[in-house]
This record gives structure tokens, C-alpha cells and sequence, in this order.
């Protein structure tokens, strides 16, 4: 399997892109439920996971869009260790071969996330702390730029994991998708006070679609023409809030739910950018 290369400063990114090589990058939200689920795969079948939902669902979505004989992940990116977004990684991690591991290490103290950093330890997994700069090649022609947590977590203690969430932006030629895990308000104005660009052609909302996210100023930097938002049905937090769904529909031509929608997959060959739903 193709290897990841770490660039953990920030520097000049040289992508190589040849318009003859590439072929189509797929981004899919799956319908996890009340919980956050990726999965990407490059031109050159780079696959990256992020996050994995709360429980084994993850394995039948993953079966959806991997060939049945494929047992190898190249990269899990854990946005934040809450039960939701971690907790069917340990399904994962049991049932496939995990290349590398980007996320904040900060210590939070929970059943899913000791059996997690056990299951890396056990495999020998190599996992890098996520820091605001560090960029990652996925495949020959993509990348993951970090753009949050602001300084290095690995080992404190947190009350909020969402305070260290691992925001990422995936570039592909020029499409660009903003996938944000449960970050909240003050992460987004971390963002843009030191100057990040966040633009993007597609925004996964944070936090579910809570309020406590998708700030307007925040959602006017990224101006994503299409938003989507993963959340479970009538779920007990009432996601996503509808002035957060009024104020995406504000800055998005399309805004999708995994509730209502199921499965989103965005679809790129570096140029333009479409869209398909399960439902």
C-alpha cells in the first residue's frame, strides 16, 4: 500500500498533478446515526477514514464502498476520542489493517477510548499527534492540511475533547472539503484569527448541526456551495438546530442530512465537484 508522508511544519506543498493520471476523489458522510463517519478514496485508491461512527454499523458502511477483499485502511484520522466518533473505530481497528493514526492523544478517561488505545498498541500502529500546520499526501494527488488543535495535546487532560478536535481540510486539484468533527465556536474563531483560509467547495458541519457551531462568520470564510450535515433521526439533542440549517441554506445551494438523506457522496476529479445521495 502507498505510504503517507507527514509534513509536520508549515511550508510549500507541491502538488503533482497530471491531468492525464487523475481520475475521480470520493468523499462519503456515511449514515452513522447520532454520530460522525468518513471515508475517502483517491484516484489511486488512497483510503482514509474519519472518525467511525459509534458502534460496528461502521463495518457494513465500510463494506459498501470497499471491495469485499480489501482489509487494509491506510489512514484513521480521529477527530475527538467521544463515543460517537470513536467508538466503532474499535471495530475497526479489529477487523482491518490500519496504515497510520492522526489525532489529538489528549488523555480523556472513557471505556471506548482505553480499548482504542489499547487495540493501537496491540497492532503497532503508528499514531501522530495532530497539530495546527501538518500536512499529510494522501496518494499522489491529494492532502489533509490540519487546521486545528492549535498546539500540541498529546497527554492533557480535557473536561471538552471538542477543545482539541482535529479539523481538516482535504484539497484535491482545486476542490477543496472541509471536514470539521464536532468543532464548536471557539475553534472556528481560532481559524480565522490566525488568518487560515477555510474555503472550501463542501462543508462537513460541525457538531451534528448544533448551534454551539457554524457560526455566520465563520460559515461566510468557507462559503461551501454544499453542506452536509450527519446526525440520527430524532435524536434526543434535536439536530441539527433550524437556525443552524437556516443559516447553511443562507451560504449553501445544497445542504444534505444523513437523517433524511443517508449516505452522502461527493464526488471530484479536481475540477468540479458532485453530489449523490443514498436516498
Amino acid at each position: 500500500m502507498l505510504g503517507i508522508s507527514l509534513i509536520a511544519a508549515l511550508g510549500v506543498w507541491s502538488l503533482l498533478f497530471s491531468l492525464n493520471d487523475r481520475s475521480v476523489l470520493s468523499l462519503t458522510v456515511f449514515d452513522v446515526g447520532q454520530a460522525d463517519a468518513v471515508f475517502i478514496e483517491t484516484p489511486d485508491r488512497f483510503q482514509v477514514l474519519i472518525d467511525g461512527g459509534g458502534d460496528a454499523r461502521i463495518l457494513q458502511k465500510l463494506g459498501s464502498v470497499m471491495p469485499f477483499w480489501d482489509r487494509t485502511v491506510d489512514l484513521v484520522i480521529l477527530t475527538h476520542p467521544h463515543a460517537d466518533h470513536v467508538g466503532g473505530l474499535v471495530d475497526v481497528i479489529k477487523r482491518y489493517r490500519v496504515g497510520a493514526v492522526i489525532e489529538s492523544n489528549a488523555n480523556y478517561g472513557t471505556a471506548e477510548y482505553a480499548e482504542w488505545q489499547k487495540l493501537k498498541k496491540e497492532n503497532n500502529i503508528v499514531s501522530h499527534s495532530a497539530v495546527l500546520g501538518m500536512r499529510v499526501g494522501i496518494g499522489r494527488y491529494a492532502r489533509v492540511q490540519i487546521l486545528s488543535p492549535f498546539g500540541v495535546m498529546s497527554a492533557v487532560s480535557l473536561k471538552n475533547p471538542h477543545d482539541a478536535n482535529v479539523t481538516a481540510l482535504v484539497s484535491f486539484g482545486a476542490s477543496k472539503f472541509l471536514l470539521m468533527g464536532d468543532a464548536e465556536d471557539e475553534i472556528e474563531r481560532g481559524i480565522l484569527g490566525r488568518g487560515i483560509n477555510p474555503r472550501a467547495n463542501m462543508l462537513k458541519v460541525g457538531h451534528h448541526g448544533s448551534r454551539t457551531s457554524s457560526s455566520e462568520i465563520f460559515l461566510a470564510a468557507v462559503s461551501p456551495g454544499i453542506s452536509v450535515v450527519s446526525a440520527g433521526r430524532n435524536n434526543r439533542y434535536g439536530h441539527p438546530h433550524q437556525e443552524i440549517l437556516d443559516r447553511l441554506a443562507a451560504f449553501s445551494k445544497q445542504v444534505f442530512r444523513t437523517d433524511r438523506d443517508g449516505d452522502v457522496v461527493i464526488s471530484s476529479d479536481g475540477r468540479s465537484v458532485t453530489t449523490a445521495t443514498a436516498k
